[in-house]
């Protein structure tokens, strides 16, 4: 264990790569690629180093500026907490959940790569976007596809330790087919191509046991 990587401390910035093996791997990122490119939701088991995933989970409990987020306009409804975060480490943002975002904006190269396009921001470094969720009993995220977002590669990691299914708050991807529904996991990464046809959303929370945490967001592309 790294002693700087503790509850409420991160080591200096730049980080070591936090993501596990998958992603030093050129046969799955060129999976990964592949099947992002068919129109596929793609979820990867333990996404990130276990420890990272653990002190950032921590760290969302302890958090209690969380904004209650509601809405319903022409492309969807939801309901939800977010945690916005102005500066990290300060006013109940985690710094390694920032050293996280920071990462993530900082390794253009590599999403795009993985995503097959020219990638140009990470969203959520924006301070006026979530740097992370919570769904509570009740709240929910109707049909969307991210794609009035300008993003071109979607991604959310889950962080709902010892969530079960019949609790809600899985995550469907809608296919002609039908949906295929993800339950709500812990250190588990989903990742999409937005598109006309990458309707998602979360179905809703029907137990206040437990913390349902993700941290979402997209990489913006360039619009075609």
């Amino acid at each position: 264990r790294d002693p700087a990587l503790r509850r409420g401390v991160a080591p200096p910035w730049p980080w070591p790569l936090p993501l596990n093996k998958w992603a030093g791997d050129e046969a799955t990122i060129d999976g990964i690629r592949a099947s992002l490119w068919e129109g596929n939701m793609i979820r990867i088991l333990g996404a990130v180093q276990q420890e990272i995933a653990e002190i950032v989970y921590q760290d969302l409990l302890e958090v209690d500026q969380w904004e209650f987020d509601a809405a319903a306009t022409p492309t969807g409804q939801h309901s939800r907490r977010i945690l916005k975060c102005l500066s990290w480490g300060s006013g109940g943002c985690p710094q390694v959940l920032g050293h996280f975002h920071r990462f993530m904006a900082s390794q253009l190269q590599f999403w795009s790569k993985l995503a097959g396009l020219p990638l140009m921001s990470w969203r959520p470094l924006d301070p006026s976007s979530a740097a992370a969720t919570l769904y509570r009993q009740g709240d929910f995220m109707s049909p969307h596809t991210d794609l009035e977002q300008g993003c071109g590669l979607s991604v959310i990691w889950s962080l709902a330790l010892g969530w079960r299914p019949e609790q809600g708050g899985a995550l469907w991807w809608m296919r002609h087919s039908g949906a295929e529904v993800f339950a709500a996991a812990f250190n588990t990464m989903y990742m999409f191509k937005p598109g006309n046809v990458s309707h998602h959303m979360v179905s809703p929370v029907v137990s206040g046991e437990g913390k349902r945490f993700a941290v979402s967001g997209c990489f913006t592309a360039q619009p075609v």
